[in-house]
């Protein structure tokens, strides 16, 4: 009887830990609406130089590949970080966009985003994930443009 109790609960806890990033970055996403593209595309020869001078991800072509489990990987990190350095390893987590997060967050001081319950952890999670969500369904031009274009709106008011 204690063992299936024990099996039940390994099993329960093992189901929470794998849909928990998929459920939250649905929930969160269910309650702001998507920014808007740039009207305004950069040009494929500036996209490089500009993605450098902004941006941490050097591989372009890996920002859609961003997952909402990319924080079991920052928890690891966090949480083992010493012991990865000792060992001699390094554990990049630089697949997060700064432009998207920034989009992410603009867009939600923008659109004026209040979370109805939660708080700030929240509104937190919520621009973590639009920034996710960003970087899997807009191109890096499009990415580079809006964050552009809202550093162009920002300077000039």
């Amino acid at each position: 009887m204690i063992k299936k109790l024990i099996l039940s609960f390994i099993l329960i806890a093992i189901f929470l830990v794998a849909i928990a990033p998929l459920a939250v970055y649905k929930l969160t996403l269910s309650n702001v609406d998507k920014p808007v593209r740039p009207t305004i595309l950069i040009s494929g020869d500036d996209l490089l130089e500009y993605w450098a001078k902004y941006d941490h991800v050097e591989n372009i072509d890996d920002i859609s590949n961003t997952t909402p489990y990319w924080i079991y990987k920052w928890l690891i990190v966090a949480i083992f970080e010493k012991q990865i350095k000792d060992r001699g390893f390094t554990i990049e987590i630089n697949n997060i966009s700064k432009m998207a997060g920034l989009i992410a967050l603009n867009h939600l001081r923008e659109s004026d985003f209040k979370p109805s319950t939660g708080g700030m952890l929240n509104w937190h999670m919520t621009s973590i994930n639009l920034g996710i969500w960003i970087q899997r369904n807009w191109s890096a031009i499009e990415i580079a443009s809006k964050h552009k274009e809202i550093n162009i709106t920002k300077v000039s008011t």
